[in-house]
C-alpha cells in the first residue's frame, strides 16, 4: 500500500478568486489571504485531510516570504460558513503541522522544487496541481485552466489519481478491467448496456470484499486505502446507476 504520497500545488491561478491581481496590501501574506477563494481551498485541503497526505505549496510566492498554507487556513477561517471555518481549524491543528512539508526556496522550476521535495522527504508520489508551467509526467499533473481556478472537474481528476496511487494494483475501473481481459475486437464501448451493468456489479462485488478484509484487519478505523476503496465503490455504484438510468429511458 502506498502511503506516502503528497499534494504539490500552486497558488495563483488554482486557489485565489478572478481578477485576484486586483487586489493590493503592502502586506505579501494580508494579500494572498485577500486573494484566496476559501472554498476552492477547504475543497483541496480536505481532500488531503480526507486521505491523509503529505503536501506542499509550489507558488513562486513562497520565494518572496509568504505562507501559502497558513493564508488558506485563514481565509477559511473568516469565511462565513461554519463547516468551512471550523475545518480550518481542525486542519490548522495538528494535522498541517505534521503533514506540511518544508522545502528550500531556492529553486528555478516548480519540477525541480517536486524533485527536492521527493528527496528530502523520501516520498513514493506526488500529485501536481498547476496552470501555467509544464509538469513532468511523473510527478502526476493535473492542469488547470487560470481563469476558473480548480473546479469540480479537475478536483475529480486529482482524486482520481491519489485513489490510482494509494490503491496500485488494487485500482480497477470497467474499462481497463474489460480490455485488458477481453479480445481485442471486442472492447469496452462494444458492450451493450446489460453487459456494462454486470461487469459494474461483479467489479462492486469484489471492492466489497477487499473492504470487509480491511475493516477486520485493520484497527484504525479509516486508513487511507480503506477511504480509496469506499470512494471507488461509491463512484462505480454511481456509474453502474447513470448506465441502468440511460436504459431505462430508451
Amino acid at each position: 500500500m502506498n502511503n506516502n504520497i503528497a499534494i504539490a500545488f500552486d497558488f495563483a491561478g488554482v486557489l485565489d478568486v478572478q481578477d485576484s491581481f486586483k487586489i493590493c496590501d503592502s502586506n505579501l501574506n494580508e494579500r494572498v489571504m485577500k486573494q484566496t477563494d476559501p472554498v476552492k481551498a477547504y475543497k483541496l485541503l480536505n481532500l488531503i485531510y480526507k486521505y491523509q497526505l503529505k503536501f506542499f505549496c509550489i507558488s513562486t510566492l513562497e520565494k518572496y516570504g509568504a505562507n501559502v498554507v497558513t493564508a488558506l487556513i485563514r481565509s477559511m477561517r473568516n469565511y462565513d460558513d461554519e463547516t468551512i471555518s471550523i475545518f480550518a481549524e481542525e486542519f490548522r491543528k495538528p494535522f498541517a503541522r505534521k503533514n506540511q512539508l518544508s522545502g528550500s526556496s531556492n529553486w528555478n522550476t516548480k519540477n525541480s522544487s517536486i524533485a527536492e521535495h521527493i528527496q528530502s522527504h523520501n516520498l513514493s508520489a506526488v500529485v501536481t496541481i498547476e496552470d501555467e508551467e509544464r509538469i513532468d509526467s511523473q510527478y502526476n499533473p493535473v492542469m488547470v485552466y487560470s481563469r476558473y481556478g480548480l473546479d469540480d472537474m479537475h478536483l475529480a481528476k486529482v482524486e482520481d489519481k491519489i485513489i490510482k496511487l494509494i490503491l496500485g494494483m488494487d485500482y480497477i475501473s470497467p474499462e481497463e478491467k474489460w480490455n485488458s481481459e477481453a479480445d481485442q475486437y471486442n472492447q469496452w464501448r462494444e458492450l451493450d448496456l446489460s453487459e456494462r451493468t454486470t461487469l459494474f456489479d461483479s467489479m462492486i462485488d469484489s471492492l466489497d470484499s477487499k473492504i470487509q478484509c480491511i475493516s477486520e484487519e485493520e484497527t484504525n478505523s479509516n486508513p487511507p486505502h480503506l477511504v480509496a476503496l469506499k470512494t471507488l465503490k461509491q463512484r462505480l455504484a454511481s456509474e453502474r446507476n447513470e448506465i441502468l438510468n440511460t436504459e431505462d429511458a430508451a
